[in-house]
């Protein structure tokens, strides 16, 4: 088997670990699929247990399978970060459409943010102040997601190559920076249609 499919095939299984759904159904006895907004992630989480400790458990791990996959990846590629980086997107899509919940699933942010953490954590920090500005300013979450995605995707699209290689740890080239930021943010922006369409006010998840 392939690198690459070793890196798809694993990232996606770790995404696709269902967190919300496990521990809505373990405390509550629900489907938090037909609760709240019926996203799998933190927000929807604290919306139907009422439960801070349990929509940060549910968002910290989730980060970290974003990190895991990461990490597989490299591990799988020998340190190549191309492999890496379809371990990591495979991983939000895992999050998003997870094979347990019949390809149902959270907005992916959270595992995007794990993702990122390895190698670009000022991408992550960066999109919290973008998303801090556009919640004050439009009252939405669902739509402050999409601007602080956008915004990213920008920059990463606009900025020179040596500002992108010195924000991403030296191990990745610019240009497969940018396929993985335009895969990543499709995932996410895919996800914030429904929501935005139906104008629920959401969460992060």
């Amino acid at each position: 088997m392939s690198q690459f499919a070793v890196a798809l095939i694993s990232g996606y299984l770790i995404g696709s670990i269902p967190t919300a759904y496990i521990i809505v159904r373990l405390f509550t006895k629900q489907d938090i699929r037909l609760a709240g907004s019926g996203s799998v992630g933190a927000a929807n989480t604290f919306k139907v247990t009422k439960s801070r400790s349990l929509s940060i458990f549910v968002a910290v791990f989730d980060i970290l399978k974003g990190v895991a996959a990461f990490c597989v990846g490299l591990y799988a590629g020998g340190g190549d970060f191309i492999v890496a980086a379809v371990a990591g997107v495979a991983a939000v899509a895992g999050h998003n459409y997870s094979i347990w919940l019949r390809f149902k699933g959270g907005r992916g942010l959270a595992t995007a943010a794990g993702f990122l953490f390895p190698w670009a954590w000022s991408a992550p920090v960066a999109w919290a102040v973008v998303w801090a500005l556009a919640r004050k300013l439009t009252g939405n979450t669902h739509i402050s997601n999409v601007i602080a995605t956008g915004v990213i995707l920008i920059f990463v699209l606009v900025a020179e190559n040596e500002w992108l290689i010195s924000l991403t740890s030296d191990i990745a080239q610019p240009g497969d920076v940018r396929i993985a930021a335009i895969i990543l943010c499709g995932l996410i922006f895919i996800k914030h249609i429904e929501p935005i369409v139906t104008k629920r006010p959401g969460g992060m998840e």
